[in-house]
């Protein structure tokens, strides 16, 4: 992948609790990202790309939301639309 990248969604899923569950994030949420700067919580991926942190943008991104929820994220995943469009005809579609 290359350019700036703002994504549209995340989610944690907690399936060690009772009847698991997922939270999803508004792309829009108004987060602490690298302590002292507040933003939206999809700016957290472009600003650890562009400032070359440890992790890049998904280590940003999983700190951030570690962060926000307080708790540990222990898997990262990435999907353009074209993977996860790949991935819902894999499965047999949508009904």
């Amino acid at each position: 992948m290359s350019g700036l990248y703002r994504y549209d969604d995340t989610s944690d899923n907690r399936p060690g609790q009772q009847n698991g569950r997922d939270t999803f994030h508004p792309r829009d949420m108004w987060v602490s990202i690298l302590v002292s700067h507040y933003g939206k919580i999809n700016s957290a991926y472009t600003l650890g790309e562009n400032y070359k942190l440890p992790g890049g943008g998904p280590g940003l991104t999983i700190q951030t939301v570690e962060n926000f929820v307080g708790i540990p994220i222990q898997y990262y995943a990435q999907v353009d639309f074209d993977a996860f469009a790949s991935m819902i005809d894999d499965i047999g579609g949508y009904a």
